[in-house]
């Protein structure tokens, strides 16, 4: 009896706190929504941040904060783990603020959210490697780091995102000549040799490219294309003695809140009745 007290009484609590955190969201001036919001992304509690963000965006959509509100939301979905939203909310920072000298953060924060996307606990547990799995989220990655290199060349998050582009460079070869050798095993010698064609094009100062032309040269033979497969033979050993430095898997990015370029409006002090 006294622990069916004890889970009403609690559950009771919950729904008054929630009421009371639903109201201030629909009460709540700007400034103080701003600081709550400020106050629950500083200490972490990216739920509660997310919540009060929101409500910002939907009650006080055009005023000088909505700028860095959208870019606190962003970060917020981020660190939350919520990549699918982070990105939505990154997509529409990209239309609505065109100009903005901060879209080289949302550039930035879009590439390593579609690292994490590909990035999985059960990787490094079981030794998976990730060029065995769906490229996708990043070869998006890619092209988010490669905008940001082209639209903000001096931009701070640039280093970072040189290294993970040849991180990523690497994976993708890799993830092609394990294609490669897929279509090898059942005879389909035009799609490997096509495949790695492709890597020489795309990702030609990686392993993978080095390491595929053996499998480049033998598809030739098996089409019956000999003088393709003697200069392949002779791109093998002009390349012998290359050695490609290995590319080490990016760690985690730490210290990524968003820039704080304007100031919050002082907090309405609430007089004592």
């Amino acid at each position: 009896m006294k622990n069916l007290k004890l889970m009403l009484l609690v559950v009771v609590t919950s729904l008054l706190v929630a009421c009371s955190g639903s109201k201030e969201l629909e009460t709540d001036s700007e400034t103080v929504l701003l600081h709550k919001a400020h106050t629950y992304l500083q200490n972490e509690n990216f739920y509660q941040a997310i919540k009060y963000l929101n409500a910002l965006n939907s009650r006080f959509p055009r005023t000088i904060y909505s700028e860095q509100t959208q870019l606190e939301l962003i970060y917020a979905y981020f660190a939350n783990k919520e990549y699918d939203k982070s990105l939505f909310e990154a997509d529409k920072f990209m239309r609505y603020f065109k100009n903005s000298p901060h879209s080289d953060y949302v550039l930035y924060l879009a590439g390593l959210t579609r690292e994490a996307q590909n990035s999985h606990w059960f990787q490094d547990f079981f030794g998976v490697d990730p060029a065995n799995l769906d490229s996708f989220s990043m070869r998006s990655a890619l092209q988010n780091y490669s905008m940001l290199l082209k639209a903000f060349p001096n931009s701070p998050y640039v280093p970072d995102a040189i290294v993970r582009m040849k991180y990523i460079y690497a994976l993708l070869a890799r993830h092609d000549f394990n294609i490669a050798k897929f279509y090898a095993k059942r005879n389909a010698w035009v799609a490997v040799a096509n495949r790695i064609v492709a890597i020489q094009r795309l990702y030609p100062n990686t392993q993978a490219a080095l390491d595929s032309l053996p499998l480049l040269k033998e598809a030739y033979e098996q089409m019956k294309l000999p003088k393709l497969a003697e200069k392949t033979e002779a791109l093998i050993k002009a390349q012998a003695n290359i050695k490609i430095p290995p590319v080490e898997k990016p760690g985690e990015v730490k210290n990524i809140q968003p820039p704080q370029w304007i100031s919050l409006p002082p907090m309405p002090v609430i007089e004592k009745q």
